[in-house]
């Protein structure tokens, strides 16, 4: 199911979460700037918890927007999470009203404590419904922060029967923790878009299984241990190459700064090669599928923008608009062998 509403809802609900807080506060009956020193400890829990709701509201946003699909099971995690944010305006005001108290202290670790939880859970319950390689799971790695920040919170309640200028300490310590930009989700979707694009039609895109010891393809019947599937997606000057297995996870790039913008792709697994063309130009290339090397570059002419592999991997097509006819090319040199005439009337040679 698509994630707009869950969105929508959550974001809804915590913008009542702020309101009602923000209602919570009281305004002096007089009129001088001293009236406001009793209602310190009031303010200063309401921006504490205003930081944290903000908090909550960034990361959900950067977590659902790396989110592809949603189940039942996110729908109930997201609820949870919802419902121990609903409590931060209770234990905002208690806090408030009752600083340096060890019950209001403690009971506000419980809460944050707990919406960390809830947020882990939802966090989990995502991975499982978009599996082990995806974007968020490679964004998220081992969660250091979040699991730094349970044991913080787990501190602060119990110093709040001690000491409780501790825990408050505790509580503001967490929240700068998570102020500091956190750009992992932004760089796993910064790595994904070349290949969204790809995906989407947008550049001309080749997909190789290369097996670990041999460069053939595989067939239907083999086992996919040992073998690697890979996406190659052109653009301009370069090829991206992402690993399908992992998630589309951006391995590499190939850099053709003179190459222009890349149009045709195609490969040859029998000879381990990949093959571009350039319609800026007017170039066929070869680029060796192990190590990325140019194994061959040769000027073709007649704006090549597309060309055939033959089924055994050693002949190349290209189509030479301005003559009508192909090119046919060794693939493993780039030579040209003879040429196919298209036009009507011309002569065929196979």
């Amino acid at each position: 199911m698509g994630k707009g509403r869950l969105e929508a809802f959550s974001d809804g609900v915590l913008a009542i979460i702020i309101t009602i807080m923000v209602l919570e506060l009281r305004p002096p009956h007089a009129t001088d700037l001293s009236a406001l020193r009793p209602l310190t400890p009031v303010l200063l829990s309401y921006v504490l918890s205003f930081v944290y709701i903000g908090i909550y509201w960034n990361n959900h946003h950067h977590m659902l927007h790396a989110t592809r699909q949603v189940t039942g099971s996110v729908l109930w995690a997201n609820l949870h999470l919802l419902f121990w944010l609903s409590l931060v305006p209770f234990a905002t005001a208690w806090l408030g009203e009752n600083h340096q108290a060890a019950a209001p202290t403690a009971i506000y670790g419980v809460v944050l404590i707990m919406a960390a939880m809830a947020y882990t859970l939802l966090q989990r319950q995502i991975l499982k419904a978009e599996g082990p390689h995806s974007i968020l799971a490679t964004a998220v790695g081992r969660d250091t922060k979040g699991k730094l920040s349970l044991v913080l919170y787990a501190s602060a309640i119990g110093a709040a029967f001690i000491y409780p200028s501790i825990s408050d300490a505790l509580y503001v310590l967490v929240a700068l923790i998570w102020l500091i930009p956190d750009r992992r989700i932004e760089r796993a979707l910064a790595l994904e878009a070349p290949a969204a694009q790809a995906r989407s039609g947008n550049a001309a895109i080749l997909i190789l299984s290369l097996s670990s010891l041999v460069p053939q393809y595989p067939t239907p019947c083999e086992e996919s241990r040992g073998q690697t599937h890979l996406l190659y997606a052109t653009e301009k000057a370069g090829v991206s190459v992402y690993d399908i297995d992992r998630g589309h996870r951006f391995l590499r790039r190939i850099n053709l700064p003179d190459a222009g913008e890349v149009k045709g792709i195609g490969a040859s697994a029998r000879l381990g090669l990949l093959y571009l063309s350039s319609h800026a130009t007017d170039d066929l290339m070869a680029i060796a599928l192990r190590g990325d090397s140019v194994a061959w570059r040769k000027h073709v002419g007649g704006y090549p923008d597309s060309f055939g592999v033959s089924p055994d991997g050693l002949l190349l097509y290209v189509p030479l608009r301005t003559q009508g006819a192909l090119r046919v090319v060794n693939a493993a040199t780039g030579e040209e062998k003879h040429r196919i005439m298209t036009e009507h009337g011309q002569p065929y040679r196979d």
